[in-house]
């Protein structure tokens, strides 16, 4: 652990609060226990650690980003950057990237750049149509089907890599992905993430002509009503919506679908509108309804 860098990050934070170090530790920690964590020489337990952020009224995921000089976790940044190539087909990016998640796992010995790996990796090997890698994705399918209850961390997982499952799994494991927006959906990202896996799913479906079981996740889905201020969820629920409306009655002049398009053109979602715009093409073939 960078212990250098966790100390003289909560000494830096409490110098700009202007805290002082009494208000910090409080009876949980000496000053020369504080000034000894501060300058990098010893740890600190858990316990003093949460202390002390709560009195420096800051939470981890917070400090952590201020740790890393106001920039993202390493490996979340990473796989941003896979995402975005992934989204261009830069095959050679995602090559780079896979190798760097590679060396850090070699040197570090953690499990979360080894599946970051595992995740690149068989992403590489679907946009050049070759066999998924055998053992990246057994890393993958074990951890995933071993956790009986999941974290944002197997959210993520699952959201990027949904591609190596079949839709029996998928079926299985949306329970999973249904509990888990149970849980954060007050915790804003969380229960983004999670719904948005959900989104991936219900698409799933459609290209699959699985109808009935859209049907279904539609109706689960509505069970957990969205916050006012979850916009671009409301418009992707209202646009799938849409679409599956328009599988049923074969009306094109479907009201979800205008005004969902029209609100992701309006608020300058150019992505997304034409993303989904092509989709919307892509469905009609599907279902022949052209």
């Amino acid at each position: 652990m960078e212990l250098d860098m966790w100390g003289s990050t909560l000494s830096s934070i409490r110098k700009s609060k202007n805290i002082p170090i009494n208000e910090v530790i409080g009876d949980h920690l000496t000053r020369s226990a504080y000034s000894r964590f501060a300058s990098g020489k010893t740890n600190t337990s858990v316990d003093n650690f949460a202390y002390m952020l709560n009195n420096l009224h800051i939470n981890f995921e917070e400090f952590n980003y201020i740790k890393n000089q106001y920039e993202p976790d390493k490996y979340q940044a990473l796989l941003k950057k896979a995402q975005i190539a992934t989204h261009q087909h830069d095959l050679a990016q995602l090559e780079e990237i896979m190798n760097k998640f590679k060396s850090y796992a070699e040197i570090t010995g953690e499990t979360e750049p080894l599946h970051l790996y595992c995740i690149v990796k068989l992403t590489i090997d679907r946009l050049s149509k070759m066999p998924y890698d055998a053992k990246a994705k057994k890393i993958i399918t074990t951890y995933l089907t071993k956790c009986e209850t999941w974290s944002h961390y197997e959210i993520l997982l699952f959201n990027n890599v949904m591609f190596i499952f079949d839709l029996e799994l998928i079926n299985i494991m949306k329970k999973r992905v249904l509990h888990n927006l149970e849980k954060y959906q007050n915790l804003r990202s969380y229960g983004s993430e999670s719904f948005r896996v959900l989104i991936n799913i219900f698409t799933l479906f459609l290209d699959n002509k699985q109808i009935k079981e859209a049907l279904i996740l539609d109706n689960e889905i509505d069970e957990f009503p969205l916050r006012a201020d979850m916009f671009f969820e409301q418009t992707l629920k209202m646009y799938f919506k849409g679409v599956l409306n328009l599988i049923q009655t074969k009306n094109q002049q479907n009201e979800d679908l205008v005004m969902s398009l029209q609100i992701l053109k309006t608020l300058s979602e150019k992505d997304y509108y034409i993303s989904f715009s092509a989709y919307l093409s892509q469905i009609k073939q599907i279902y022949e309804l052209d």
